[in-house]
């Protein structure tokens, strides 16, 4: 399923402010209920959001993973790179107000600590994060806020571009009814494909990752047979 619309950054990055903004609000609802229960109240006169919360600290479990994608005009290379280049993120991804590699597996952030800011709140978490170049990159949150969070990109070569899949799983670590964290993994996923796409498909982008992949020597080697080839079936030679 192709994601639409104006998004706003990618899930690590998002994630975190959504649950705590979330966190807070049930946490203040939940707290108002049980003291009204203490004092005799009763639940009678709460308002039906109140009791519906309620009912969720129940009722509330693990849900499975959701799954969107979307189709982009670049290399699953060029993909991949924009995806795991973290450093990069305060510079198109608004939500980020900065990001620290802790350590790497070789060129690739393995741990990276991010501080969000949204709506007046900055937070912080840490994720972990694994490889397999350039087809998929997987986290998840070893530190801070979010309870359990688990997401993973697929970058699936399709016609004249790739197909960038998406799998999200959060458990903010306070109930909710699992159709609103459905909801809210599918927002998070539709957020995240969407920016990723403006990104990559940038003209300024897409000069910048196709002129750096000339640095290498296996870059230089293929521009030096792109070069050669199209002057040995030039039919004009000087």
């Amino acid at each position: 399923q192709e994601s639409t619309g104006m998004m706003v950054s990618l899930p690590a990055v998002v994630v975190a402010t959504v649950i705590l903004l979330l966190a807070n609000d049930a946490a203040a609802v939940v707290g108002d209920v049980a003291s009204r229960a203490t004092t005799g109240s009763g639940l009678g006169r709460t308002s039906p959001l109140q009791q519906r919360i309620v009912v969720a600290k129940a009722t509330s479990g693990s849900v499975e993973a959701v799954e969107k994608s979307v189709f982009v005009k670049a290399t699953p290379d060029e993909c991949f790179r924009v995806a795991t280049g973290y450093e990069d993120y305060p510079v198109w991804a608004k939500a980020t107000a900065g990001v620290t590699v802790l350590d790497r597996t070789g060129s690739l952030g393995k741990h990276v600590e991010m501080r969000m800011g949204m709506f007046g709140i900055e937070v912080k978490s840490t994720f972990e994060y694994t490889y397999q170049r350039p087809t998929r990159m997987e986290w998840k949150a070893v530190a801070g806020t979010i309870k359990e969070l688990y997401g993973c990109y697929q970058f699936l070569p399709e016609g004249d571009g790739t197909r960038v899949v998406y799998k999200l799983r959060v458990e903010p670590g306070f109930p909710l009814p699992n159709m609103v964290k459905i909801a809210t993994n599918k927002a998070i996923c539709s957020t995240a494909l969407g920016e990723l796409k403006s990104y990559i498909e940038n003209p300024k982008t897409l000069a910048k990752l196709r002129g750096d992949q000339y640095k290498s020597g296996a870059g230089r080697q293929k521009l030096y047979e792109t070069l050669l080839e199209s002057a040995l079936t030039c039919k004009h030679i000087m």
